[in-house]
């Protein structure tokens, strides 16, 4: 009985993680920044850098189901990569 309160437990911490990841991406404002990038007169907020950090970390931190860790993986580089000129 202990084992499937044990299973219980992490489950329910696994998904509290995934929820918690999902909420702080959620509202960093991706769709936002993309509007205000592609838009007619578009300029760069200083808060997005931090913002986007913030939710590459999120993402790094958490344990996301197999069939998606590629796509966290990809995400992570991809919110970490400084291009270089």
């Amino acid at each position: 009985m202990n084992e499937d309160r044990d299973r219980g437990s992490e489950a329910a911490v696994t998904t509290a993680g995934l929820v918690a990841a999902l909420t702080h991406i959620d509202h960093v404002g991706f769709h936002a920044i993309s509007t205000n990038l592609t838009g007619a007169s578009p300029k760069i907020d200083r808060n997005w850098s931090g913002l986007v950090r913030n939710a590459r970390v999120a993402v790094a931190a958490t344990s996301w189901p197999e069939e998606i860790q590629p796509l966290a993986e990809r995400f992570a580089a991809a919110a970490g990569h400084t291009p270089h000129g």
